[in-house]
Order: structure tokens, then sequence, then C-alpha cells
């Protein structure tokens, strides 16, 4: 069974990529703590370079950002690239268990806009959604056509 499951926080900001054909792809690594700290009492970490495609790198692309803690399941992959064996690991699921912020105000969803220049933006209360209006189209929805 080839199976991974890391919790660790993102070392940079995840940038998207498209491939030719358009699929969505994102390559971060992540530092995952270890459970002891070196004689300075500094904590150490190990880092696992992470491969998302599709829905799971534009997910990571548009919510989460450096520092912020993430859950990867996935499976290893390995590859050569002159001469040496490089292991990965190719993300099945993606979910964002924490900001890398100190101090995160309640009720904000942060949310990376399409310049991608992070920033808080309040959260709709259920009182707003109730006031919101959605536009009947009258057509009926083939459950063939859905894609989950």
């Amino acid at each position: 069974m080839n199976s991974v499951n890391l919790i660790g926080r993102l070392g940079r900001d995840p940038e998207p990529k498209k491939t030719a054909s358009g699929v969505s792809s994102c390559y971060v690594s992540i530092a995952v703590d270890k459970d002891w700290k070196t004689r300075e009492d500094e904590d150490k970490a190990d880092w696992f370079p992470i491969q998302l495609w599709r829905h799971n790198a534009d997910f990571l692309c548009d919510y989460a950002g450096k520092g912020d803690k993430i859950a990867v399941t996935g499976r290893l992959r390995t590859y050569k690239k002159d001469g040496q064996t490089v292991t990965y690991v190719e993300a099945d699921r993606v979910e964002i268990c924490g900001s890398g912020k100190k101090e995160q105000s309640s009720g904000t969803v942060r949310k990376s806009p399409s310049s991608k220049k992070r920033q808080d933006l309040p959260a709709a209360t259920p009182e707003q959604i109730a006031q919101w209006e959605f536009e009947e189209t009258g057509k009926e929805i083939d459950p063939d056509e859905l894609p989950f």
C-alpha cells in the first residue's frame, strides 16, 4: 500500500500553473515538525515536496498561503533528474487546518482575488445570505451531467 498522510506548514505561497491541455497544477513544500528539539531548544522540521492537480491545486492556490497549516493525503512518487531519484507526494486530498497568522480575527474568510494578492474578506452572515436573490433558469438538472 502506497499511502502518505502529512500535516505541516506551507513554505511559501502556492503558485498556480496550467499544463498545455489546461489542467491546473501546483507544486509546494510543507514543513512537518519533528517531535524533538535541538540542544538549543529549536524546533526541527522535515520538508516534503507536494504535487497537486486539478481541484486540489485550485483550492490550495485560492485559499492558502505561506505558513498555513495543511493536511495532505496522497502517495509517494519518484522520477529521475540529473541521475538522481527525486521523491515527492502526489496529493489526492488537501485540507487547510489553520492560518499562518498569529492572530486571525473571527468571522473572516480568506480568499485570493484574481490578482493573487491576499486579503481578508468579511464572511456573509446567514441573514445576508437569506436576502440574496438567485435567478431561476427553469432548466432541469440531468444527474448524468454532474461532476460528482
